[in-house]
C-alpha cells in the first residue's frame, strides 16, 4: 500500500506484514517491526522511533533504530497506535491507523524513506520521552534511566522508590506488603545472603540500570519459589557497530562521604558481540538505635534493658559482568555470561545497655564492642544455547549454569559487664572466624511450539544440584591466646537436588486470552550440624498450578484474573543453627526444623485506557515462615529465630495513575491498601488481624526546556504490623535537578534524598515473654553530585531467565 503525503511532504512506500504469530506469553501481544533509509539508502543513525496509543496520542513506548535503520517494538498489546520516525536533520513522519489484533499480530514497514528537513517548509520539532512507569499483562515496568532524584543512588535506595516495593531496616524487600520476593538482575537470580544482597545493591549504581520488572504473579515457567514475586533489575547495554560505552561518577556527603563510578564497554563485528560492565561503590555511613527489653514471666515484668546502639558501616563493592553473543547461524546463538562480586564489609558497632530490676532498679549494665570485617567473593557463569527449528516460530533453548560464592567473617567482640555504679567487674573477649561456600549446578531445557494461530504451548525440564557448607570457630580469648569453644562453635553441611517439569498453554479467542500452566517439582535435601550430629531432611514432592484470563471488554476498558500456587524454600542460611551476635543481650539463630511455606494466590485487575489501573489480591499462606522471639533458661538473652505459623491471609488493593499533564509536567502516582490476618500455634500465639495499612508513591518530572529538567518524589509507609511487630509511620521527599552537557552525550545532575530525615524506623515486637521497642535511625539523608557520558548507543540487551534462579534466591534468609 503506498501513502502519498502531500506538498513538501514526504513519499514514503508502507509494506504491512501480518501473517506470523508472535512468540510471546500470550497471543494478544504483538510486533511493529521495519527499517529506515535516507536518499542514499543508508540507515539514519540515531533515529527515534515513538509508538502512541491512537485514542487519546498518550506515548506508549520508544525505541531507537541501529546502525542500519532497524527498529522493533515487541510485547505490543491489541489496539490501535500511531507511529512517529525522527531523526536529527530529517522530517518527522506520522503514521495513524495501525492495528495489532488476532488477526494481524506483525506489522513491518519496509524501507520506510526520511527525507532531509531542507525540503520542507515548516519544520516540526517533536520530544519522545519514555514514561516513568510502563504496564503489560503481566509486570509493572519502571524506566529509571532518566530519574533524577534515582541518580547517584545505589540500588538498594532505587527498590525503595519503586511502586508497591519495601525495603526494611535489614534491607529486606518486600513487594506490597509481602516477601519471598526473587530478586534477578539482568534475568538471573542473586545468589546471596539477604544481607548480601543488600550489599550487592548497595554496589550496584543506578547509573548502570536501565529500568526494573516487577512481577507480582510470574507464570509456570518460573520456578515456583516465587511467592512474593519477582524483581528484575535490567542493566545498560551498549549495543552498536565497532566500540561503544558510558561512564558515570558520582560523590555523596552527610555524614560521611560516600562515592561510586562505572565503565561500560561494547564492541560489536560481525557475528561477534562482546560487552563489558565493571562497577565500584564505597559507601560509609552510620546505623544509630535505641532499644527498650522488657522480659516477663506470666505477664509478671522481671527485667528491663535499656541499650543505646551505633554502628560506622563501610562498604567496598566491586561487581564486573562480561558477555559474549555469537551467531552460529540465521536459527542458532550462542551465548555466554559471566559475573564476578567482590566486597568488603568494615562494621564497629557499640552497644551500651543498662539493666534494671522488676521494680526498674538499675543493678548492672553491659558494655559490647564488635569490630568485624567481612569478605564476599561471588562468580557465577551461564552458557546457553538458542535454536529456532522452522519459520513457524518453533525453538528450543538449553541453558547449563554454574555458581560459587565464598564468605569469610572475622569477627573480634569484647563485652564488660558493669555493677549499679558502672564499676567494670568482669569483661570477656571472643574471636569468631566464620567461612562459607556454595555451589550450584543446573541444566536446563525449553521448548516452544505454535499449534496454531491462536494456540501455543511451552514445556521445559530443569535439574539443579547445591552443595553448601558453613564453619564457625569460637574461641575465647584468655590471657591473648585464642582457646577453641565447642559447645559455641558450629559446622553445617547442606546438599539438595530439585527437579522439575513444567507444561504452559496459551489460548486466544476474540476477546479472552487464556494461559493454564502446571509444574511439577521434587525436592530431596540433606544437612547436618556436625559437630552435634543434629540432621536436616527434606523429602517432598508438589504440585504447582497456574491460570490467566485476560478479557478485552472494549478498546478502553480490559479485565484480568490470575490464580497460582507457589513455594518458599526456607534460605539455607535459616535451617544453620549458626549463632548471630546483635549485642551483648540479643542474637539471631537459624532453626533445622523449618519447614517450606506454600502460598496460593489470586489476582483481579481493572485497566481503563492502559493508563489507569486497579488490582486487588488475595494471598492465603501455609507454614507462613517468619521469626519469633525467644529468651535463654536464665531469661536474660533474647534471641529471634525463625519458625512455622499456622497460617497467613493477606488482602491488597492497589491504584495507581500515570499521566502527561503538560509539555512540561507529568506524573505517576500509586496507592496500595492492604490487610493481613495471622495464625499462629499452641507454641506460637499469633491470632487476630493487624490493622489496615497502606503506603502511597509519587513521582513528579518537571521539564524547563531541552536541557533542564527536575524531579520531585514523595513516599509514605502508614503504620503497620507484621504479627509481632507494629511499625510506626515514615516518609521520603527527595528531589533533584539535571543539565545535559555535550550535545547531549554527558549530564550533570545534583539531588538530596530524605530532604526531613523521616525514613527511619520504630517499631514495637511483643510476645508473651518479651516486649521490645526499637528507634532505629540511617543515613538516609544524602547530597549527590552525578556525572556521565556516553559514546554510541545504549540499549538494553537483557538475558532471559537462567536454570539456578530459584537456588539462588534461597541463599538469602527470609
Amino acid at each position: 500500500m503506498n501513502y502519498f503525503i502531500s506538498k513538501k511532504k514526504l513519499l514514503i512506500v508502507v509494506a504491512l506484514v501480518s501473517s506470523t504469530t508472535v512468540m510471546s506469553q500470550t497471543f494478544s501481544e504483538g510486533v511493529i517491526k521495519g527499517n529506515l533509509i535516507d536518499a542514499s539508502q543508508n540507515g539514519p543513525v540515531s533515529s527515534t522511533v515513538v509508538l502512541k496509543r491512537a485514542p487519546d496520542s498518550s506515548l506508549y513506548k520508544t525505541a531507537l533504530s541501529d546502525k542500519l535503520g532497524y527498529f522493533i517494538f515487541n510485547g505490543v498489546l491489541k489496539g490501535l497506535y500511531i507511529l512517529e520516525v525522527k531523526s536529527l536533520g530529517y522530517e518527522t513522519n506520522t503514521i495513524k491507523n495501525l492495528l495489532i489484533d488476532e488477526t494481524k499480530s506483525v506489522l513491518e514497514f519496509k524501507d520506510l524513506q526520511l527525507l532531509p528537513r531542507s525540503m520542507v517548509l515548516n519544520e516540526v520539532t517533536v520530544k519522545a520521552e519514555v514514561p516513568f512507569i510502563e504496564r503489560t499483562n503481566d509486570r509493572i515496568i519502571v524506566n529509571i534511566e532518566n530519574q533524577i532524584t534515582m541518580e547517584g543512588n545505589s540500588m538498594l535506595e532505587v527498590m525503595d522508590k519503586l511502586p508497591g516495593v519495601q525495603v526494611n531496616q535489614d534491607g529486606q524487600i518486600t513487594l506490597n506488603g509481602k516477601s519471598g520476593v526473587s530478586i534477578f538482575i539482568d534475568g538471573r537470580a542473586t545468589h546471596l545472603s539477604q544481607r548480601d544482597v543488600a550489599n550487592l545493591l548497595r554496589g550496584t549504581t543506578s547509573a548502570t540500570v536501565q529500568k526494573v520488572e516487577i512481577m507480582s504473579n510470574p507464570s509456570a515457567d518460573f520456578d515456583a519459589s516465587n511467592s512474593g514475586g519477582v524483581i528484575n533489575i535490567i542493566r545498560k547495554k551498549n549495543k552498536n557497530d565497532g566500540l561503544s560505552g558510558n561512564i558515570n561518577l558520582r560523590y555523596g556527603q552527610w555524614r560521611y562521604a560516600k562515592y561510586n563510578g562505572g565503565l561500560n564497554l561494547a564492541y560489536k563485528k560481525g557475528k561477534f558481540n562482546f560487552f563489558l560492565n565493571n562497577s565500584y561503590d564505597f559507601n560509609d555511613t552510620y546505623r544509630a538505635s535505641d532499644a527498650i527489653t522488657d522480659l516477663f514471666n506470666q505477664n509478671i515484668l522481671t527485667a528491663e534493658y535499656i541499650s543505646d546502639n551505633y554502628h560506622r558501616r563501610t562498604f567496598k563493592t566491586y561487581s564486573s559482568t562480561f558477555g559474549i553473543d555469537y551467531t552460529l547461524s540465521k536459527k542458532t546463538s550462542l551465548s555466554l555470561l559471566t559475573q564476578g562480586y567482590f566486597s568488603l564489609f568494615d562494621n564497629t558497632s557499640e552497644s551500651f545497655s543498662d539493666i534494671f530490676n522488676s521494680a526498674k532498679i538499675k543493678n548492672a549494665g553491659y558494655g559490647f564492642l564488635n569490630n568485624s570485617l567481612d569478605h564476599t567473593n561471588n562468580y557465577s557463569s551461564s552458557l546457553r544455547l538458542t535454536h529456532t527449528l522452522d519459520t513457524t516460530g518453533k525453538k528450543f533453548t538449553i541453558d547449563g549454569d554454574y555458581a560459587t560464592y565464598f564468605n569469610n567473617s572475622d569477627q573480634f567482640i569484647s563485652n564488660a559487664i558493669n555493677n549499679a555504679l558502672g564499676v567494670i567487674v568482669s569483661n570477656s573477649d571472643i574471636l569468631l572466624d566464620q567461612n562459607g561456600k556454595l555451589n550450584i549446578y543446573s541444566g536446563k531445557f525449553d521448548y516452544y511450539h505454535p499449534v496454531s494461530k491462536t494456540l501455543s504451548l511451552s514445556t521445559g525440564m530443569k535439574s539443579s544440584f547445591i552443595f553448601s557448607t558453613n564453619k564457625s570457630d569460637f574461641y575465647n580469648i584468655i590471657s591473648q591466646k585464642n582457646t577453641i569453644d565447642m559447645l559455641n562453635s558450629n559446622h553445617f553441611d547442606y546438599s539438595e537436588n530439585i527437579n522439575a517439569i513444567y507444561l504452559h498453554l496459551n489460548k486466544t479467542y476474540k476477546k479472552l486470552s487464556a494461559q493454564i500452566g502446571l509444574r511439577g517439582e521434587y525436592t530431596r535435601g540433606q544437612g547436618q550440624q556436625l559437630l552435634t550430629g543434629e540432621d536436616v531432611t527434606q523429602n517432598y514432592f508438589k504440585l504447582f498450578p497456574s491460570t490467566s484470563f485476560g478479557y478485552k471488554i472494549n478498546q478502553n476498558n480490559r479485565i484480568n484474573l490470575k490464580f497460582s500456587k507457589r513455594i518458599d524454600r526456607p534460605a539455607y542460611a535459616n535451617l544453620n543453627p549458626l549463632q548471630r551476635f546483635i549485642n551483648s543481650t540479643n542474637y539471631t539463630q537459624g532453626n533445622p526444623e523449618l519447614k517450606p511455606q506454600i502460598a496460593y494466590n489470586a489476582e483481579l485487575a481493572y485497566s481503563f485506557k492502559n493508563a489507569y489501573f486497579i488490582t486487588a489480591s488475595y494471598s492465603r499462606y501455609i507454614k507462613f515462615i517468619s521469626n519469633w522471639i525467644f529468651t535463654d533458661a536464665g531469661n536474660t538473652i533474647t534471641v529471634s529465630k525463625p519458625v512455622n505459623f499456622r497460617n497467613f491471609d493477606f488482602y491488597n488493593v492497589d491504584i495507581s495513575h500515570t499521566k502527561k499533564l503538560s509539555a512540561w509536567l507529568s506524573t505517576s502516582n500509586s496507592l496500595t491498601l492492604y490487610y493481613r490476618i495471622f495464625k499462629g500455634s499452641n507454641n506460637y500465639k499469633l491470632d487476630g488481624g493487624s490493622a489496615p495499612s497502606f503506603f502511597y508513591f509519587s513521582n513528579n518530572n518537571l521539564r524547563f526546556n531541552d536541557k533542564v529538567s527536575g524531579e520531585v518524589s514523595f513516599r509514605y509507609f502508614h503504620k503497620s504490623s507484621d504479627g509481632l511487630t507494629s511499625y510506626n509511620t515514615r516518609n521520603n521527599l527527595s528531589v533533584g535537578l539535571r543539565s545535559l552537557l555535550f550535545n547531549k552525550q554527558g549530564s550533570i545532575s545534583l539531588n538530596i534524598s530524605d530532604i526531613f530525615f523521616m525514613d527511619n524506623f520504630k517499631w514495637i515486637t511483643t510476645t508473651e515473654k518479651v516486649n521490645e521497642h526499637w528507634d532505629v535511625k540511617n543515613e538516609t539523608r544524602a547530597v549527590r553530585l552525578n556525572f556521565s557520558y556516553r559514546f554510541g548507543k545504549t540499549q538494553s540487551n537483557a538475558r532471559a531467565n537462567t536454570g539456578s534462579d530459584e537456588e539462588k534466591r534461597r541463599t538469602t534468609t527470609n
